[in-house]
């Protein structure tokens, strides 16, 4: 295998983690990959003098922090693990800490440069998770040794890769998404993924085409709804969305179509299911149209698509 992990001891991060807060009291946010080691963490945070609790609650990204189970717990910090900081501001009158505990991997270099021979491309872009930072600059230094021109580009966010649209507008041919799972390179135009568990390049035009498909196989169908719910959500860094929804409903009666307003906080298809509409119109996260839905659920950056014949 060309990736070898070298993973930090949960007393690294700790140590790592001590360094930037500024509090001694603190809410920590885990995503589900570690909440099995909460026990270990808070023990090795409060050998280091810290009052930890961690938050029960779902977390679907930077953007969905818990602000209310802060408040209630009275404490002086937010510790959100596994991102960065949203790319919208979030305000919170309690101090927001993020720490995205970093992978880091051993690389081998002619195993990398035998996989990227593979590629017909000459301008190659990198991009990866956050967690993989280190691992795909060090792929890029690989591959640039091998004659090709290769950048890294920064990391992505299953809703956001501005990182990657820079890099094609740069004049590179083709991205590569260093990390695990299809979840982030299906979220843009991604041509090859570097599978770090794999050790492999494996080309994801496929993966693409049948998400495509399924996108405006939704769209069709919600073209011939007459009534729609226009869903909102209150998740801390989505804002714009209320503005955005009245616009929406406008739009849609405009056009001969019936619409209201339907706001929470975790989009599930089995609230929704409930609503007599024929479809939905998502302005939260685009990334909640890829699940499985009763009725068609279209986003709203796509409602252009299906307004027009």
């Amino acid at each position: 295998m060309m990736l070898k992990s070298k993973q930090k001891t949960i007393e690294e991060h700790a140590d790592e983690i001590r360094k930037m807060l500024d509090c001694n009291k603190i809410l920590i946010q885990l995503p589900e990959g570690l909440r099995w080691k909460a026990g270990e963490i808070i023990e090795s945070l409060e050998k280091r003098g810290f009052e930890a609790i961690v938050s029960g609650g779902r977390c679907f990204g930077a953007c969905d922090l818990p602000l209310k189970e802060a408040s209630a717990a009275q404490v002086e910090g937010i510790l959100h693990v596994g991102h960065r900081p949203f790319y919208v501001n979030v305000e919170s009158e309690i101090p927001l800490y993020y720490y995205d505990w970093p992978m880091e991997f051993e690389i081998d270099e002619e195993a990398v440069s035998n996989e990227v021979a593979k590629l017909k491309e000459e301008r190659i872009g990198l991009v990866s998770s956050v967690q993989y930072i280190e691992a795909a600059k060090k792929i890029a230094e690989v591959i640039n040794k091998t004659g090709k021109d290769c950048k890294f580009g920064g990391y992505v966010l299953g809703c956001w890769a501005e990182s990657a649209k820079t890099l094609f507008n740069d004049g590179y041919e083709a991205i590569i998404f260093v990390g695990s799972g299809l979840f982030h390179p299906l979220g843009f135009n991604c041509k090859y993924v570097f599978d770090l568990e794999s050790g492999e390049i494996r080309n994801i035009e496929d993966e693409q085409m049948k998400w495509q498909m399924r996108k405006y196989a939704r769209i069709a169908k919600a073209k011939d709804a007459k009534t729609f719910g226009i869903v909102i959500s209150t998740k801390t860094g989505q804002k714009e969305l209320l503005a955005r929804a009245e616009d929406i409903k406008t739009r849609l009666e405009q056009n001969n179509k019936k619409a209201f307003i339907v706001i929470m906080d975790e989009i599930n298809s089995d609230v929704l299911s409930q609503m007599k509409v024929d479809a939905f119109i998502n302005t939260a996260c685009p990334r909640v149209a890829d699940d499985i839905w009763s009725k068609p659920l279209v986003n709203a950056d796509d409602l252009d698509l299906l307004l027009n014949d």
